[in-house]
């Protein structure tokens, strides 16, 4: 039976609170248009929770919901690589990816792959750094 790649509620970072201790307490690491912030949280629970946000200079928001939906799905694609050879962190790993596409290119001409690429790199980085 092959395994179900699908992101679950509570695996989305909401609020502002949370947003919040996560970019100003965390890390942050940048790969092209996408910035990933990323704090460990000691606690009781394990597991990874990420939220996804779109710089405002893109004025449409259809265009910042777009971009959002294609952070997610690179995300939900790809998270597998957190916890690939063991990762052993205890607490919650809070991830908050943003993009920026400022000089990059305007947020029309964005593809799929062009978001995939940062994500898949920030992930097999914050791993790295993780181990």
């Amino acid at each position: 039976m092959p395994l179900r790649v699908t992101l679950k509620k509570r695996a989305i970072l909401r609020g502002y609170q949370a947003f919040s201790s996560v970019l100003s307490k965390g890390k942050s690491l940048q790969t092209g248009i996408i910035r990933c912030y990323y704090l460990v949280s000691a606690g009781k629970g394990t597991g990874v929770q990420a939220g996804f946000t779109v710089s405002r200079t893109i004025h449409q928001p259809a265009a910042r919901n777009r971009l959002r939906r294609l952070m997610k799905e690179a995300y939900r694609l790809n998270r597998r690589i957190l916890f690939e050879s063991g990762n052993q962190t205890t607490g919650t790993i809070r991830l908050v990816f943003m993009c920026t596409p400022g000089a990059e290119g305007h947020s029309k001409r964005l593809t799929y792959e062009s978001v995939e690429r940062p994500i898949v790199t920030l992930l097999t980085e914050v791993h790295r750094q993780l181990s």
